[in-house]
């Protein structure tokens, strides 16, 4: 597998879902996204940008501590948090499991 192999989402967070999605209509032309409500502290906008998904995460204060680090200063600001990879099939994605946990690495993630 090469590095960028399965590349789709960049991921971003934002402060404030609507004026994130506004402002990048307003330097983009990127009007129309898909909302959804992950949960009570998070709601989130997908668009695609040719073959990559753009993903922003509106995060409130007490939401998972993994996002709120990364949060920007501005309301209408995002900032990246992650890149999404698609992982073929269960054996690739045990192989990186095991890489992750040889080298000591934090697992951060909701697929564990």
């Amino acid at each position: 597998m090469k590095l960028f192999d399965g590349f789709y989402q960049l991921g971003f967070v934002a402060r404030i879902l609507d004026k994130a999605v506004c402002a990048l209509g307003t330097r983009y032309g990127i009007t129309r996204f898909r909302r959804k409500q992950l949960n009570e502290t998070m709601c989130s906008a997908h668009v695609y940008a040719g073959d990559i998904m753009i993903e922003i995460v509106e995060v409130s204060k007490s939401g998972p501590s993994f996002y709120l680090g990364y949060l920007p200063a501005a309301d209408d600001t995002i900032r990246l948090h992650h890149h999404g990879f698609r992982v073929p099939d269960e054996a690739r994605w045990a192989a990186i499991v095991a890489t992750i946990d040889e080298r000591g690495l934090e697992r951060r993630c909701a697929a564990q």
